[in-house]
């Protein structure tokens, strides 16, 4: 499940147009809750992502070469004239720039590197909390009244830990998506 947002979010986040957000509407973008006056719409992000997504891969079986025939001349309806796919190339290539620098800056990073750091901060934060209970052992055994008590002590607190993480284990992989 996405971001639940209004009409006017979901342009924003997007990059489109109000306008062009109520034409999706009339053309079936799924909503979660219509709006009236003085009620806002309320809009799945990711379902509407997933409902854009179906719709360019439809238009585009439909409609076949988006840049016209060979000469690069718009025959068709939808289809772009060569003026307007230099347009995109040359947004593609700002765009492409404004992404090398995020990378130079250290704003962006590649995905695999981001799961590495954080895969090794989970593992140092488990590897950590599993110490915990060896750690602790002293401590139970000079406070507690009888060793037998401070085993117990001990025992918990390594059943709690373990509990925990399995938990967090558990709670991970649900979250995954498939």
């Amino acid at each position: 499940m996405g971001k639940i947002v209004n009409r006017a979010e979901l342009a924003e986040i997007f990059g489109y147009s109000l306008p062009t957000v109520d034409t999706w509407i009339k053309e079936g973008l799924p909503t979660r809750k219509q709006g009236a006056k003085g009620v806002a719409w309320e809009i799945d992000t990711a379902e509407a992502h997933t409902w854009l997504i179906k719709k360019a891969r439809a238009t585009r079986r439909t409609r076949g070469n988006v840049f016209g025939d060979e000469k690069g001349e718009d025959s068709g309806e939808g289809r772009m004239s060569l003026d307007e796919a230099k347009q995109r190339h040359e947004i593609a290539k700002a765009k492409s720039a404004e992404l090398s620098l995020a990378r130079e800056l250290g704003a962006v990073a590649p995905i695999d590197t981001i799961a590495r750091v954080v895969s090794d901060e989970i593992a140092n934060a488990r590897a950590r909390l599993l110490a915990v209970p060896t750690k602790f052992r002293p401590h139970a055994q000079l406070h507690a009244s009888d060793p037998e008590r401070a085993k117990k002590l001990v025992a918990e607190v390594d059943s709690l830990i373990h509990a925990a993480l399995t938990e967090i284990k558990s709670f991970g992989s649900a979250e995954t998506p498939q």
